[in-house]
């Protein structure tokens, strides 16, 4: 019974009902946040306690070299056991066989059939578009399917220096810090700006620094920093193509609200920056 009642509220209904402290519930509705559903939605109640023990459970890790070495990793293994990679090809269309994905024809009429099974990364609302035979109710679930509430805004830099945060005094900066609000009606606001399709007023932002952990990714003597933030893909203002003509001016604006922190992140300490906007992704 407690488990249904569970299911049935929001995070901030049960994060609220456990816990008295503001800076605690912040820092949970943001982490029950990190599944791309905003705290306050009916049915996030549960997603609290999966996450805490899918993170204890699984601890992350990071590839030396980038994420790109972890498909390079990927390709190795595919290789050594004897299979081969071809790209720049583009699949049109699952070939099937009594119910059964058999193979994969490219738009320009090869095909390639499978010995033991076909993998594919399809967007549920696309994949009746690309297989054939499937059973009418899937393909009506898949067309229907919703995508996260919000989605995600990044800026990569790189830095001749790491960034000094004023307030650690001394202290060994951390791989990443967490910008969060000291209000938990700030935060709120936060996903309600998401909910309206709205560019965050107050941004909780991810400053992550992987050349702290991994010296590979970066020259001698230099450092990089990437920072992340929760972001609408349709604004309200222009729907998603608007991004293009926006996105600069929004890492402007986070950059802004990061320089708080450190003493050293003025321009000269910038040697190059990257935007990528929900639209890029």
């Amino acid at each position: 019974r407690e488990l249904i009642g569970i299911m049935s509220k929001s995070a901030f209904d049960v994060v609220n009902g456990m816990f008295e402290n503001e800076k605690v519930k912040i820092h949970y509705l943001k982490f029950v946040s990190e599944s791309m559903v905003g705290p306050e939605e009916k049915g996030t109640g549960l997603v609290f306690f999966l996450l805490a023990a899918f993170v204890h459970g699984f601890p992350g890790g990071y590839p030396v070299g980038g994420s790109g070495e972890f498909t390079q990793a990927l390709v190795r293994c595919i290789k050594h056991h004897g299979g081969e990679i071809l790209t720049g090809r583009m699949v049109s269309k699952v070939i099937t066989s009594k119910g059964r994905a058999v193979g994969v024809r490219l738009d320009n009429g090869e095909e390639y059939l499978a010995k033991k099974c076909v993998i594919g990364a399809f967007h549920p609302n696309l994949l009746a578009d690309y297989v054939d035979e499937l059973d009418p109710q899937i393909a009506a679930d898949a067309k229907a399917f919703e995508p996260a509430s919000f989605s995600g805004f990044l800026t990569l830099y790189a830095l001749n220096n790491a960034p000094v945060y004023k307030d650690f005094d001394g202290a060994l900066a951390p791989l990443g810090v967490e910008l969060l609000p000291s209000k938990l009606n700030t935060l709120r606001e936060e996903f309600d700006d998401l909910r309206y399709r709205r560019v965050p007023k107050h941004p909780s932002m991810l400053c992550i620094e992987n050349s702290r952990l991994d010296r590979t990714r970066v020259p001698e003597g230099k450092a990089e920093l990437w920072l992340y933030q929760f972001a609408p893909y349709d604004l309200a203002d222009g729907g998603a193509k608007r991004w293009d003509e926006e996105k600069e001016r929004v890492a402007d604006q986070l950059l802004a609200e990061y320089r708080k922190f450190p003493v050293n992140m003025g321009d000269d300490n910038i040697i190059a920056r990257h935007v990528e906007s929900p639209l890029d992704h």
